[in-house]
């Protein structure tokens, strides 16, 4: 709470200047009295109304008593705060109903003193309600975290035996899958032992065959050899027989060709003398039928 004080006179620049000898020596006890107007509570901690004034007095005057509100109160539990009549903390002393006054500022520093003492009781509240509020939460998370912990343990528990029954699943599977495997692979053991038997009876025919062979002498194998080649000579004979045949034909039929060819030449000569002739003979007529 600022003090404002109204000026008394010109000499409060500089009281020890302006002072008289007989003030010196004279020492009159002052009060002081405080006139504070009403006020509001605010929610903002630091505001203050400064609307406050000291009013000073030369006559020897009580004290008048006034409830206040604290304006920094924001207590739950009270909010309001009533003042108890605050005397005057001790006398000043001065030497002339002109001089200026000293003023002590214990009263403000009280009033102070007090509104931080509940500034720090609201505070203290406040972190109560806070540590309260944050107890009640924590409860409630530690209920939560103890069901989510039981779900956890009854879906592990769950997980557990469906890995279990999947495994012995698997090894059913597996059996199964195993015995098919066993046969497929007997039925082609099968199959691999009747192909060797295949190739091995081809091979012992293979054997006898050429067994057979050396046993026949080299001279019939020529033979046979010889027989096989007259007979192919045999056959080239006779088509070059027939194709000399067909070209002694194709000659003929060029040399007629040819003598075609010069026959059609001469009647083309001769279609050409008689058409001259022709000619000559209407000129001769047109001229003696002139005549």
């Amino acid at each position: 709470m600022q003090q404002t004080r109204s000026p008394l006179s010109p000499i409060d620049s500089n009281q020890n200047t302006y002072r008289s000898q007989a003030s010196k020596t004279q020492d009159i006890n002052y009060q002081i009295q405080f006139q504070i107007s009403k006020q509001k509570l605010s929610t903002v901690p630091d505001s203050r109304q400064e609307n406050n004034a000291i009013y000073m007095s030369p006559r020897n005057t009580k004290l008048k008593t006034q409830t206040i509100l604290s304006p920094n109160c924001r207590s739950p539990l009270t909010t309001r705060k009533e003042i108890k009549p605050i005397q005057s903390p001790y006398n000043l002393s001065i030497h002339s109903a002109q001089s200026p006054v000293k003023i002590g500022n214990s009263t403000a520093h009280k009033i102070k003193q007090e509104l931080d003492y509940f500034k720090q009781k609201n505070s203290n509240l406040q972190k109560q309600i806070l540590n309260l509020t944050s107890e009640i939460q924590r409860g409630q998370s530690n209920t939560l975290i103890k069901e989510l912990q039981q779900k956890i343990q009854l879906l592990t528990q769950m997980n557990e035996k469906l890995t279990q029954e999947n495994k012995e699943l698997q090894q059913r599977g597996d059996k199964s899958h195993l015995k098919k495997t066993i046969e497929s692979q007997l039925q082609l053991i099968k199959e691999n032992e009747k192909k060797l038997s295949e190739i091995k009876e081809n091979q012992q025919k293979y054997e006898t065959s050429q067994l057979d062979l050396g046993k026949n002498s080299t001279t019939d194998y020529i033979t046979q050899l010889i027989l096989d080649l007259e007979e192919r000579v045999h056959t080239l004979i006779v088509e070059n027989a027939n194709l000399n045949k067909v070209f002694n034909q194709r000659i003929k039929l060029q040399e007629r060709f040819n003598t075609l060819e010069l026959q059609l030449k001469q009647a083309q000569v001769q279609f050409q003398k008689v058409k001259v002739e022709e000619k000559l003979v209407k000129t001769k007529y047109n001229q003696i039928k002139k005549k």
